[in-house]
């Protein structure tokens, strides 16, 4: 480990005093567990109840987990009805046919996108009544 160790630093450079650690107990110098103490009762129904905030958390982390594996099936069966229909529509229609149609639609989508930028920009323009 002192290899590891950087030899240009002091221990008070490393570690500095406002992140010390410090160790606490609630263990009696025999060995045990000091039981009816205050302190004890105190720190007993604080862990018991980080310990039912965490089992709740838990509960809710699992069937927030449900909805999501649920949502997903679902996505997943909605993109395989839209791949089959999508593919009957292609063959109805025909390939020459949405072949032709494609740059009327990409005509289409970049008239919209400089519709709505210039009713933004007009809205910036218009003055404030």
């Amino acid at each position: 480990l002192e290899e590891l160790r950087p030899k240009d630093l002091e221990d008070s450079e490393r570690f500095p005093p406002n992140l010390a650690l410090e160790r606490c107990s609630t263990w009696s110098a025999s060995g045990r567990p000091a039981a009816g103490e205050p302190e004890e009762e105190e720190e007993t129904a604080s862990i018991q109840r980080h310990l039912e905030t965490m089992n709740a958390a838990a509960a809710d982390l699992n069937a927030a987990q449900e909805s999501l594996n649920a949502c997903l099936k679902r996505q997943r069966s909605l993109i395989q009805l839209w791949a089959v229909v999508n593919a009957r529509l292609a063959r109805a229609v025909g390939s020459n046919h949405i072949a032709k149609a494609a740059p009327l639609y990409i005509c289409q989508k970049r008239c919209k996108v400089a519709q709505a930028a210039v009713e933004e920009a007009g809205y910036s323009l218009e003055p404030v009544i």
